[in-house]
């Protein structure tokens, strides 16, 4: 697989990374640290414990992917397919996931304070025991996701549309509104 970036001064690099199987390609502990982008990033890539801070990943394909234990600080992933990942106890602080269809995806305890998760797909997503703390999910679609012991403090639920598969524990004064 051959993954084209942008470092911080704008260059194109090229890393070539052999497939260790035939089912996923394997990035685990990677560190990719910077103003990198991802041009092409294949659909069940293993980027567990990845240093992805500030990368540009808009539009990626990460379906499938591990991302679990991934540093994802300020990373951009608008309009990222990031449906049935593993985000499980990833930081996603300040992350910009806009758009982002994360349809199926495993959040757990993960970090994501200060999101922007406006407009995303979150359907069937498991968001258990994360922290949303003045996270942003504006028009999120939260139907059949699990919001079960989530932390909350000013997070913005304005427009969020959900319905009774919808699981939520301790959200007061949020405007969401049920399907």
């Amino acid at each position: 697989m051959i993954f084209k970036i942008k470092d911080i001064n704008n260059e194109d690099k090229i890393i070539f990374r052999y497939r260790l199987d035939e089912e996923q390609e394997r990035w685990d502990y990677a560190t990719l640290l910077g103003f990198v982008t991802l041009k092409a990033v294949a659909s069940r890539v293993s980027l567990f414990h990845a240093d992805l801070r500030y990368a540009n990943l808009c539009y990626a394909n990460l379906c499938h992917a591990d991302l679990s234990y991934a540093d994802l600080r300020r990373a951009n992933l608008t309009g990222a397919d990031l449906s049935d990942t593993n985000l499980s106890v990833a930081n996603l602080t300040d992350a910009n996931l806009s758009f982002a269809n994360l349809t199926c995806a495993k959040l757990r305890v993960s970090n994501l304070n200060y999101a922007n998760l406006s407009n995303a797909n979150l359907s069937n997503a498991d968001l258990s025991n994360a922290d949303l703390s003045r996270a942003d999910l504006h028009k999120a679609n939260l139907r059949g996701a699990n919001l079960g012991d989530i932390h909350l403090s000013d997070t913005r639920f304005s427009l969020a549309i959900y319905n009774g598969k919808t699981i939520f524990t301790d959200i007061k004064k949020a405007m969401v509104y049920k399907e």
